[in-house]
Order: C-alpha cells, then structure tokens, then sequence
C-alpha cells in the first residue's frame, strides 16, 4: 500500500493545489498541521489570498512546486489532468505530488498511527420528495422507505469512530434528508461527541422542504454547510426553494447552491452497460469517488453500491464493503485499503452494470425528470 517516498514523513510544508469544495473541507485540518506555502489554482477569478496564504496561478509558482511537496486537492478526472501538468514540468507523482486522498490515508498513519478518511457520506432516510427516473441513489425503487432512527445512527457512528481518528467530512443525505426526524439529533450527536474527529458536517438537500426552527438551531450550532441542488429548470419548485435559500439566509446558515441541469446516465437498473472485463478496474478509477459510504453497520467503497442493494436491485458480494462489526484494532486498515479501492477483486462488483460517473461515460441526460409513483 505504501507508495510516498521515504522523504514525505518529516515534512512541514506543502502546497495546495486545487481551491475548490475539497480544499476547503481540508484547509483548516490541514492548516493546523503544516504550513501552507501557497495554494494553486488555474481559475484567475480565485486568485488572492485566503488566511494570508497567496492563492496564485501554476505559471506563477513552478520556483514553489518545485521544492516543495504539492498534495492535490481534487479527484478524478481533474486530478488526472493536474498530475499530467505536473509531471510535464518534471515531477513524479508520489515523489513531488499527490492526490489528497491518498495524502491523508497514508502520511497520518505512517507519522501518527492515525487512521483519515477524506469524506463520508451517510443516507438518514431514503424517503424523498421527489420520484427522479434517473436518481442516483435509486429511490423510486424503493419498495418499503427507509427511516433510520437515532439509536442506529449513533450505534454505528460510535462503531465506525472506534476505527477511523479523522475524518474531514461527515456528509447527511437522503432521499431527502429534511425528512428526517432524527436529522437534528444525530447532528448534535455527532457534534458534541466527535467534533475532533470531524472537520464539517454536511447536508446535502433539494430545497424542497423549509427546515424548522429547531433544526436551525442546531444546523448553525454545530457549523453545518448545508449544499442545495436546485432541480426548477425540470420541477416547478422554485418558490419553495427560495423560501429555503431566505431561512439559511435570514439564519446566517452557511451554503452552497448546486444548479443541477443534468446527470450521468448510469443505464442501472433500466439498461446496464456492460462494461468489458478486461476494463473494469480503469472504469472504476474513472468514476473515482472522493466521497465513501456508511451505512448499516458497514463502509462501502461506492455509496451508490449500497443503495442499488437496499432497493432490492443487485446482490453485493462482501467483498465490495467492510464489514465494522468483523473489524478489532488490528485490521482496522482495511477501511483505508478499501476506500483507496484496494479490494481483492480490484473493483466493486456494480461497476460491471453501471455506467458511473466518470470519463468514460458520455452518456448525460437531463436531471430530476420525474417518473410516476406506483
């Protein structure tokens, strides 16, 4: 698994590069425990400085990339082409530079003995206001909803941080998540409990529900970044969104508005791909998600495995998650194996029938097109 050089251990400097939702869910931690020499970023409308660190153009910083070590704080595909830009000026990944994923999975244990994850994402209700053909969590399949309750949530949080010291995002979704009863009391959980686990709590929502006064309360107390995917180009929703956007607002709660005009077509479970067998661990790569799942008692490499599962449409073997109630202190890397995509078979076994979120699907359709309710 080891693939830094023997030189990253003693570091106490880098360079960011990348200032986009990942930096800034890593900064502060990552402030905390180097010096940041400058951030990079090829967007001109970013450049500045951010906590008196230079935010400033590659052109403008190859003396600084040059000698210092650069962790790259995107995925996929946009790290793909970053670390191609990279070695053209003569560095070597896992050498001069590396992703942030695998930055924090690796030095924090090899300096520390200290399990980080990067972002996890866990579903509190797989009831939804709306019934999208193409969800990416597949909830119009659903035959029986799911609520989970605040007992199961807090028993395999407790179990999960039994394992994992740092995790620099915890991400609450449904369905949709202002459904959810609990929402403010495992939040609070969570925040009371393992906030030096936790670098930001997340929700990701519709904007279809106005969230109480109560949740407020609780969203501001515990620093929480609510994200909104706004659907009203395809469902005439937009008054209600704007009545949630002018809650946050009014409530100086802190978010973001995602205008979500269309989706990657995974062609599951209506028309699976099939994905050729030779190339299914590259497709997964291609996917490559930054974002892990937790639910039921187990961390999967790919969320959206988990959910095809629950709604009864595909049979995961167990090799594609880990199991928290089979781990003891002495294997708990495995979750960090697993979520580098380090599994026996290579690949989780979905990735045979679905098309992804990658490149190598090009397939994009329009988002939130709503199917009849049976």
């Amino acid at each position: 698994m080891k693939k830094l050089s023997d030189d990253w251990i003693d570091i106490n400097k880098i360079v960011l590069y990348g200032w986009g939702n990942i930096g800034k869910k890593c900064f502060l931690k990552l402030k905390k425990d180097f010096t940041i020499v400058a951030i990079i970023e090829n967007d001109p409308s970013k450049h500045g400085e951010f906590h008196d660190i230079p935010i400033i153009g590659a052109n403008s910083a190859l003396n600084i990339m040059k000698s210092n070590k650069i962790v790259v704080l995107t995925g996929g595909k946009v790290y793909k082409k970053i670390a191609e830009s990279l070695i053209e000026i003569g560095l070597k990944e896992y050498i001069d530079f590396c992703s942030v994923e695998f930055f924090i999975s690796e030095w924090y244990w090899d300096k520390r003995k200290e399990n980080c994850l990067l972002e996890v994402h866990t579903a509190v209700t797989m009831r939804c206001t709306f019934n999208c053909k193409n969800c990416n969590m597949f909830v119009p399949y659903y035959h029986r909803k799911i609520d989970y309750s605040f007992d199961e949530l807090k028993q395999m949080y407790d179990l999960f941080f039994k394992y994992v010291d740092y995790t620099f995002c915890i991400t609450l979704l449904g369905g949709e998540p202002f459904i959810s009863p609990i929402l403010g009391e495992i939040i609070d959980y969570l925040g009371s409990q393992y906030s030096e686990k936790i670098g930001v709590i997340n929700i990701i929502s519709n904007g279809s529900i106005v969230p109480d006064d109560a949740l407020i309360e609780v969203i501001v107390r515990n620093k929480v970044l609510v994200y909104l995917s706004d659907y009203s180009a395809t469902i005439s929703y937009k008054s209600k969104f704007m009545q949630v956007v002018k809650k946050l607002q009014e409530n100086n709660v802190e978010f973001e508005l995602r205008i979500s005009d269309n989706w990657k077509n995974f062609g599951f479970p209506v028309a699976a791909p099939n994905i050729n067998s030779h190339d299914i661990a590259e497709h997964m790569r291609s996917c490559a998600p930054i974002f892990h799942g937790l639910n039921d008692n187990k961390f999967y490499y790919c969320h959206v495995a988990w959910s095809a599962e629950k709604a009864g449409l595909y049979q995961l073997p167990d090799k594609d998650y880990v199991d928290l109630n089979s781990l003891d202190l002495k294997n708990k890397r495995k979750i960090i194996q697993h979520a580098l995509g380090n599994m026996e078979s290579k690949y989780v076994s979905l990735c045979k029938i679905c098309g992804g979120c990658g490149d190598d699907n090009p397939d994009v359709i329009k988002a939130a097109v709503q199917m009849e309710k049976s």
